[in-house]
């Protein structure tokens, strides 16, 4: 993610990851092995890539390791700004 000075950037790809969390927790409730990014905050890449390892490595549900893979993968590309909106969007439903 980009080291940017905006809090939250309300892009279009902000709005799509929001659309893809609420998936992830249609999938598991409590938002799976990435339950450390969306609900505490916590959007750095490096710990982005740890819940995607863990993820992969001890998810039993075929369907949920492929929604959560999905989901990580995605807040990779986005900036800290855009990672921050779309949480923060996600929240306040």
């Amino acid at each position: 993610m980009d080291d940017d000075n905006e809090e939250y950037d309300y892009s279009d790809r902000a709005v799509k990851a929001v659309s893809l969390i609420e998936l992830l927790y249609e999938y598991h409730g409590a938002g799976g092995y990435l339950h450390v990014v969306v609900d505490d905050g916590n959007i750095s890449h490096n710990l982005i890539k740890w819940c995607l390892t863990e993820n992969e490595e001890k998810e039993n549900d075929p369907e949920l390791k492929i929604v959560a893979r999905m989901v990580g993968q995605f807040l990779l590309l986005m900036t800290n700004a855009e990672c921050a909106a779309a949480l923060e969007m996600f929240h306040r439903k």
